[in-house]
């Protein structure tokens, strides 16, 4: 029999895999990046944008980060991702540096 997973569960489960200090369950930096990856393609599905490059940054204490390009399926004003990164914004379809 399966087991029924809640949004809110569903949620923790995520959060537990994203502060996975240990390594329990995503022993490598290779795996992190995979799930990482994983779960920026599950919102990019929904909510526009492409998955571009993952990297490993220390200074300025930012860790693992991933690029999202825009595409064709994100709202004219930046949709989602709008409030993040804000140096970069999307505006009528285009990117723009500040």
């Amino acid at each position: 029999m399966a087991k029924v997973i809640t949004k809110d569960e569903l949620q923790e489960i995520v959060n537990t895999l994203f502060d996975d200090q240990k390594g329990e369950y995503l022993a490598t930096q290779d795996s992190f990046r995979d799930f990482m990856c994983g779960i920026t393609e599950a919102v990019c599905s929904v909510c526009g944008g492409e998955i571009g490059h993952t990297d490993y940054i220390e200074e300025d204490g930012l860790g693992y980060t991933i690029g999202v390009h825009l595409n064709d399926s994100v709202p004219s004003d930046g949709g989602i991702w709008k409030e993040y990164d804000t140096d970069v914004s999307w505006e009528e379809g285009q990117e723009i540096s500040k």
